[in-house]
């Protein structure tokens, strides 16, 4: 399965919501950097969400 970023708009913009499916990417960077589950879940979290900001 891909990663993904979904971005949905309504209400002429007044409403926004986003949906990231980003598990390939952050295992990729666990394998690089090597780090514990906790770490590994705040480096998901933030890979997420900057990959959510880069739309």
């Amino acid at each position: 399965m891909k990663d993904y970023v979904i971005r949905a708009t309504g209400a002429n913009g007044q409403i926004r919501a986003f949906v990231g499916i980003t598990t390939n990417m952050v295992e990729e960077a666990r394998k690089l950097h090597e780090t514990s589950k906790v770490a590994t879940a705040a480096l998901g979290r933030t890979l997420t969400a900057t990959s959510m900001m880069g739309l």
